[in-house]
């Protein structure tokens, strides 16, 4: 979690900022072809006690998570050697191209108070077109005590970083549209925590697929992501088939 102030611009460098750290995939047979696979996930769940000292903390919980790899991130911003976190998010919870709760957080503060209200979270959507950054890939909404981050352009890398708007005390009871509104009349910037995952990358069962056949994430991406052949060799497991064994449940009284 950070402390900041925040422009568009700004949150996006600063989300670089925050990842900026020290610093093959393989083909599937004909015969795994024919075989039908899904990955084991984990759900994590982390408490950020950076604020502690400020009577705020965040509870953050993100389900289908495969693991983390590491990523070289190029933007117009700057880039950034950092973890990805990777989601494996099946084609049955995608709603056409939105995938709902990808994060969601429970908020604690004794001395902070959260404008309620929501926000956009930023979507790489074709990262490696060096400079083009696509921000309306998904929202987050937040009250006083939860915070909900949903993806709403399918498969692909996100941000995964909230900035949530807070004040000293008691903010009169503004949404968050109307305090923007009302800090940008006068030319001044509200308060923000970043609590979240520098990036996540949603995958689907399509995009699986895609990886495992031809080692990059889309049709015009290079990138090979290093690791994330073996993240996904690590957690798959063949699914089984149903098999029905004769018996009288077989059969049907008349």
């Amino acid at each position: 979690m950070r402390y900041m102030k925040r422009s568009t611009a700004a949150l996006l460098a600063a989300v670089l900022l925050l990842a900026l750290t020290p610093c093959g995939a393989f083909a599937a047979s004909k015969a795994d072809a024919e075989k039908v696979y899904s990955y084991k996930t984990d759900t994590l769940r982390e408490t950020d006690r950076t604020y502690e000292e400020a009577g705020f903390t965040a509870r953050v919980t993100v389900p289908n998570v495969l693991g983390t790899v590491k990523a070289h991130i190029e933007t117009r911003y700057g880039s950034a050697d950092s973890d990805v976190l990777v989601l494996y998010i099946p084609k049955d919870e995608w709603d056409g191209d939105c995938a709902y709760g990808v994060l969601s957080a429970r908020l604690r503060s004794k001395s902070l108070s959260v404008y309620p209200g929501s926000d956009l979270v930023i979507a790489w959507k074709d990262m490696y077109q060096y400079g083009f950054i696509d921000t309306e890939g998904g929202l987050y909404t937040f009250d006083k005590d939860t915070l909900e981050m949903h993806f709403t352009a399918g498969p692909g890398l996100y941000t995964g970083v909230a900035a949530i708007p807070v004040a000293a005390g008691d903010p009169l009871g503004k949404t968050y549209e109307e305090a923007l509104a009302a800090a940008n009349e006068a030319g001044i910037e509200l308060d923000y925590l970043a609590l979240g995952y520098n990036f996540i990358l949603a995958l689907d069962d399509d995009m699986i697929a895609y990886y495992l056949e031809h080692g990059t994430l889309d049709r015009v991406s290079t990138y090979a992501w290093p690791g994330l052949d073996d993240l996904l060799e690590e957690t798959r497991y063949e699914v089984q088939p149903v098999i029905i064994t004769p018996g009288v449940h077989n059969f049907s009284i008349k």
